[in-house]
């Protein structure tokens, strides 16, 4: 069923058993859990079916730390969420990324891989995946040292949640989703334990009460938090952070691939072009896409004490490139002055006629630091609510373990005498210092991070609030680390398992 607040009396109060806030990924895949069951659920969306300019220009915020693109971009506040413009790149995290590593500062979910592993499989249905497998080799005309690097794959479905699941939320008897009502209070009592309602509103001043028996907020790691430090009416510091630890650890992917102008790690000189691109090109079965690529090796990060990488090849290098040649393609007596500018220590005999230049690019863990953090400031949104402003910096730590992850590939190659690598003068450089044009994938991380201890985090391990009985946070800011892995299919799992949870008290 669909209602619009717009069409509510001010002061109205509706009662449901399940409130959700947010329709992206997280809240679709929640809501979609409770089809034909007993239990009645609210599905709150601030915006409408469509998206509106109006709705949109409540993202905006302000950068403090490494430059970002605008606010209002990186997020859709319309019903599907973000999934209207997601890529679609699809893996499930490594275990590596669940464990407490002594290198890795503030590491260790509370869950362990083996406890997503059924979820995984049930999210793969709701993204229409084929199935867990991601780590087979494409091919083997490269083979590779798999005790240092292995072969890993992404999985390429740009699934449209709007699309896809629309139809049967609205033709479904106990789902309601209500557009245009934007949360804009979280009452707590007075014991801090208990949300007694929620507070939203219209746009154009209707103002509505919701009561709910449990209470889920699925608006992304930037929205989430700022809701939860809005609502300091009973606590000052917000719902949740009586230990300050909402909108702390704030991670991103930084894309090293993402043109304009491409941001990469190294260079690729081959003269044996097609087994590269044979090897490592995306490619297409049965409507998914495949992109392979180099994972570094969990024993290998153990032992050198590295985060998780991930490299694969950009063949999208533009025409004509930087180095002034006619085309991608080098004719062998330009060879030897290209090379000169080559600062890599990797050498092999380069004798055909023919050379390609292909990039090498990178994603990469970034440290749960509590100093990248969200927090509000004094700018006020249509609503009279205060806008946020991000703090998001990198580390040496990130840039030591790109760099280690380009010298292992490069080695590979060049033992394989399929080219030589070209590093990238930045990522040689020893300073702290990233390209200003390195921006965020929007993978907005860990603001509301998972733990065992209330002091070290704002959920528990079934995504309940610390101290609160009946609030839930889902989607990717729970995640205590960020891996290297887009985060979709985790959300999607993580929401599976939190609908089950909550089914074992809300169905009788």
């Amino acid at each position: 069923m669909i209602r619009n607040l717009n069409d509510y009396n001010t002061k109205t109060i509706i009662h449901t058993e399940l409130c959700i806030v947010g329709s992206g990924a997280s809240g679709i895949t929640i809501a979609r859990e409770f089809l034909n069951t007993t239990v009645k659920v609210l599905l709150i969306e601030s915006g409408d079916l469509n998206y509106s300019v109006e709705n949109q220009s409540m993202y905006e915020g302000e950068n403090l730390g490494h430059p970002r693109v605008d606010f209002d971009k990186c997020r859709l506040r319309y019903f599907g969420g973000t999934t209207n413009h997601w890529g679609g790149w699809s893996a499930p995290y490594n275990e590596i990324d669940f464990e407490t590593r002594d290198w890795v500062d503030y590491s260790g979910w509370p869950l362990k891989y083996s406890e997503l592993v059924n979820f995984y499989e049930r999210a793969t249905k709701v993204c229409k995946l084929d199935d867990l497998v991601y780590n087979k080799s494409v091919t083997n005309n490269i083979p590779i040292e798999q005790s240092i690097l292995n072969y890993r794959l992404f999985k390429i479905n740009p699934l449209r949640f709007s699309d896809e699941y629309f139809e049967e939320l609205r033709k479904s008897k106990n789902i309601i989703i209500l557009f245009n009502a934007n949360l804009t209070n979280i009452q707590i009592n007075g014991n801090a334990d208990h949300i007694k309602h929620l507070d939203i509103s219209t746009l154009s001043d209707t103002h509505v009460k919701v009561k709910s028996n449990a209470y889920v907020l699925s608006c992304g790691g930037i929205e989430t938090p700022r809701l939860l430090l809005l609502s300091n009416y009973v606590m000052n510091t917000g719902v949740g952070n009586q230990f300050d630890q909402v909108g702390r650890y704030f991670m991103d992917h930084p894309p090293m691939d993402n043109p304009p102008p491409v941001v990469k790690c190294g260079q690729l000189i081959t003269n044996n072009f097609s087994k590269i691109k044979e090897t490592f090109s995306i490619y297409y079965y049965d409507n998914l896409g495949y992109l392979p690529g180099f994972h570094l090796n969990e024993n290998y990060q153990r032992r050198n004490r590295l985060l998780n990488s991930y490299m694969w090849f950009n063949f999208n290098i533009p025409d004509p490139y930087v180095y002034g040649f006619e085309n991608s393609h080098i004719k062998n007596e330009d060879v030897s002055s290209y090379l000169r500018n080559f600062k890599s220590i990797y050498y092999h005999d380069l004798t055909k006629q023919e050379f390609s230049l292909v990039d090498l690019v990178c994603q990469f863990e970034q440290l749960a630091n509590p100093d990248n953090r969200i927090i509000l400031n004094s700018d006020k949104d249509a609503l009279g609510l205060n806008r946020v402003s991000i703090n998001w910096n990198l580390s040496e730590v990130e840039k030591a373990t790109v760099l280690e992850m380009t010298k292992l590939v490069a080695s590979v190659l060049s033992t394989l005498n399929l080219g030589r690598v070209r590093i990238e003068e930045w990522l040689l450089d020893k300073s702290n210092n990233w390209p200003l044009d390195l921006q965020g994938a929007w993978h907005h991380i860990g603001t509301t991070r998972m733990s065992e201890n209330p002091k070290t985090g704002v959920v528990d391990k079934n995504c309940r609030v610390h101290g609160i009985d009946n609030l839930y946070i889902s989607g990717c800011s729970v995640f205590p680390t960020s891996g290297y892995v887009n985060p979709t299919l985790t959300i999607v799992a993580l929401s599976i398992r939190l609908a089950d949870y909550l089914k074992s008290d809300l169905i009788n």
